[in-house]
């Protein structure tokens, strides 16, 4: 129940900030900062294990094929993040957490970095439910969850541990060139989905005709759910932070 009124009030606190935007641009830069932060504070818990709104990667290539715009380009014309195919990806129910939806995206990211770009960060090649253990202690995961705040510092302790920086860059405005830049730049980024209270790790875009997409890593797959999907882009549903590990 307190989840669900949670996201009645983060519907209510988006459309002020759309009210405020109308009035300037610097206006609703400084009204978008402070949902962040208000958002950024809530524990996210993935109560709903059905992400709504997922296209799977061959329905996303039965669009595009059918879609008869002008601007849309040609299947298979995603723009991936260098690597994204070369780690091994996680879903939260390989572990035994529940409400692991933070938690995993960091997993994922960690994994990303060693498996893709050689960054050493934890022993062996696979997060075993010992290192998930640790992940989650410090994303400051409990049985409601994480959030976005909890799990960014988190990232940062456990690269620290291991003799790395995490760069973390948080997108105050949450612009589609932020997503193109850090993508094309070779960075994944974590996102939520504020509206479902899920985090994912975002690898990639793609459009079709004028409706933009981002490329996700949704560590679901549990009731039909894939791995790897495509999601719609939302400006005011999705919070996002790019991360750079070295």
């Amino acid at each position: 129940m307190l989840h669900k009124i949670m996201r009645k009030t983060l519907a209510v606190i988006i459309a002020i900030t759309t009210v405020v935007s109308a009035f300037s641009v610097s206006a609703s830069a400084v009204a978008d900062t402070s949902i962040n932060e208000v958002v950024d504070a809530i524990m996210v818990s993935n109560e709903d294990t059905y992400l709504e709104g997922l296209i799977s990667v061959e329905d996303f290539q039965a669009m595009k094929q059918e879609s008869n715009s002008d601007l849309a380009r040609s299947v298979n014309s995603t723009v991936f993040v260098s690597g994204y195919n070369s780690y091994v990806p996680y879903a939260q129910s390989e572990f035994t957490q529940t409400n692991g939806c933070g938690p995993t995206a960091a997993a994922n990211i960690l994994s990303f970095y060693q498996g893709a770009r050689g960054v050493s960060l934890f022993n062996g090649d696979y997060i075993t439910q010992s290192i998930y253990n640790q992940i989650c202690s410090d994303v400051g995961w409990t049985t409601s969850g994480t959030n976005m705040v909890n799990l960014s510092n988190g990232l940062q302790t456990f690269c620290s541990r291991a003799g790395k920086t995490c760069s973390i860059d948080t997108y105050l405005l949450n612009l589609w060139s932020d997503v193109t830049r850090d993508v094309n730049a070779g960075l994944p980024i974590l996102v939520n989905d504020v509206t479902q209270s899920h985090f994912m790790v975002i690898f990639g875009y793609d459009t079709i005709g004028n409706n933009k997409y981002i490329y996700v890593c949704t560590g679901l797959t549990g009731n039909g759910q894939s791995l790897f999907g495509y999601f719609p882009w939302g400006v005011d549903t999705l919070r996002m932070r790019s991360v750079n590990i070295y």
